[in-house]
């Protein structure tokens, strides 16, 4: 089977979003920090209240920066990230990652043809598969994959067909 499609930095986006929605490094990163700092504030509010006494403004300041720290940091720490995944990609070059790609899909592996060249990746190397309405991401590493646009496949029989050999191969 042949499958041709075009990436761009857009399709690449979308993966570092999922990448990073679904990562645990980074949700545990995540997760330190948006307690880190409801915490602080828990114990600036001990402090104050036990060298001033009980003062509910200074307590309801400390409660309400707190609660808008945990509402909207982790939006802004998933932002962050991506940004600087962009940054870079757009400073360091990675211009060679867009363009046409052609996958040879065989019964062993997949073969690779891109901007960046050739490749072959057995399917016994894949990891995992992660399919959504507008992409298919084929993990061969935890933290890369090839990634296809559905939009901007030549061939949705092509597609499909990979799609339910993905589906009836084991991957751990």
């Amino acid at each position: 089977m042949e499958l041709n499609f075009e990436l761009n930095f857009e399709d690449w986006v979308q993966f570092q979003t999922y990448y990073l929605k679904t990562s645990k490094t980074f949700k545990t990163r995540k997760l330190i920090v948006t307690i880190f700092f409801p915490a602080m504030m828990m114990a600036l509010s001990i402090i104050d209240i036990t060298k001033n006494g009980f003062r509910p403004p200074i307590i309801l300041l400390f409660l309400s920066l707190s609660i808008l720290w945990i509402w909207l940091y982790p939006k802004r720490i998933l932002n962050a990230a991506l940004g600087y995944s962009k940054k870079t990609v757009r400073e360091k070059g990675f211009n060679n990652l867009w363009g046409n790609y052609r996958l040879l899909i065989s019964n062993e592996d997949i073969h690779s043809i891109g901007p960046n060249g050739e490749y072959k990746i057995k399917w016994s190397t894949f990891c995992k598969f992660y399919e959504d309405r507008d992409y298919l991401f084929l993990f061969n590493t935890p933290i890369s994959a090839i990634i296809i646009p559905k939009k901007k496949v030549d061939h949705p029989f092509v597609l499909e067909q990979l799609i339910i050999q993905i589906n009836n191969t084991k991957l751990d």
